[in-house]
């Protein structure tokens, strides 16, 4: 078992959890009860703590938040560190979805992924205006369809990250945009893989009530049909309406041809800054 070592980085905000390593289930446990049945009391391997330490920054230079925000965890936690697991989630400041339409008729050599390699480094230098080796570049097919879904992170960060894991030891797992999180989550026992929703992805701000930089995404269970990017300022009153958003909401379903009345989904990406509390609050 190993702690488990998450960052949610939005364009403002670092966040870093250090979870303990779970505590094994079913025969695993049982297994592990008699190991200790029968044996001195005093070599019983002791209890962890069962929260998580957090701790939320606003970022400087990314390398030396990061540090900062990992001595403050190795400093408070209680637990061995010397098996950790490293999940990086990214936010819309970092990282970039697409679709590339592949025509019906393709043919067989079009779809093979070397050849899909290519078409999706021509698509993103087209579309996006960005040289596609400053990227790390994955795309997967879209089930029931010839579409691939492609996204995009930004190397520099990448590498940074995994300069981070390399000196502290920690076993880099994953490293993937916050909203793909979103359509992995498994669905409730009233959805199916066919369930139509409208996906309306918004991140933290420090300074009003959300980032300007928006993601849209019309999906048909966990695959992406349509999506749309773009920049919407945010009202600077809490309580007032955000009537740009919900204009460019329109404006999406108009242009996709998407049916509103089907599921609208909002997420605004706070939950990583919310609980537990950073270390230190309070006091």
């Amino acid at each position: 078992m190993r702690a488990q070592l998450t960052l949610a980085l939005t364009g403002e905000t670092l966040t870093l959890r250090l979870s303990p390593p779970k505590r094994p289930k079913g025969w695993l446990s049982r297994l592990r009860t008699l190991a200790y049945r029968h044996s001195d009391p005093s070599s019983t391997p002791p209890v962890r703590a069962a929260a998580d330490s957090a701790l939320a920054l606003p970022i400087q230079q990314l390398s030396e938040t990061l540090e900062l925000a990992w001595g403050a965890l190795v400093k408070q936690s209680p637990q061995d560190l010397n098996a950790v697991d490293f999940y990086v989630q990214l936010g819309l400041a970092y990282t970039r979805l697409g679709l590339l339409h592949q025509p019906a008729e393709s043919s067989q050599t079009e779809s093979r992924p070397a050849v899909i390699d290519r078409y999706v480094h021509a698509w993103i230098l087209q579309m996006w205006g960005m040289d596609p080796a400053t990227q790390i570049v994955r795309w997967s097919r879209v089930v029931g369809g010839n579409d691939i879904l492609i996204s995009c992170i930004d190397r520099l960060v990448f590498v940074e990250l995994e300069n981070f894991a390399k000196r502290h030891d920690l076993r880099f797992v994953s490293c993937k945009p916050a909203v793909l999180s979103e359509l992995e989550l498994p669905a409730s026992s009233t959805e199916s893989s066919a369930t139509l929703r409208t996906l309306v992805w918004t991140e933290p701000s420090a300074t009003v009530q959300r980032a300007p930089q928006v993601q849209l995404l019309h999906c048909v269970g966990s695959q992406v049909q349509a999506l749309w990017r773009g920049w919407i300022p945010a009202p600077e009153n809490a309580d007032a309406p955000d009537d740009a958003l919900h204009g460019a909401i329109r404006r999406f379903a108009a242009t996709s041809a998407v049916n509103l009345d089907t599921q609208l989904v909002f997420r605004h990406w706070d939950q990583p800054l919310q609980q537990p509390a950073p270390i230190g609050a309070g006091k």
